[in-house]
């Protein structure tokens, strides 16, 4: 699925890096960004979208290796707003 498919502010893509820490993906009308940040780690159905309001923005690099690590079924085919 392209990234570009995802209506702007439909769906907020999240994944876990630990039962603690979400990376969270944000589609913007003008691309996407990614978010992480430390959560209670007991409901991460709810958990993701304090970290896409409030969440650290990640650097470029690191959200683009991070996407191509653990979001591989997306294809990127949007500009990274940092």
């Amino acid at each position: 699925m392209k990234l570009s498919e995802i209506p702007v502010g439909h769906k907020i893509i999240y994944k876990p890096l630990s039962r603690r820490v979400l990376v969270v993906i944000a589609r913007r009308a003008e691309g996407w960004c990614m978010y992480i940040d430390a959560v209670d780690g007991h409901c991460h159905d709810v958990e993701f979208f304090e970290v896409y309001k409030t969440g650290d923005k990640v650097d470029e690099p690191i959200a683009w290796a991070i996407v191509h690590t653990l979001f591989s079924q997306f294809e990127i085919d949007l500009p990274y707003i940092g």
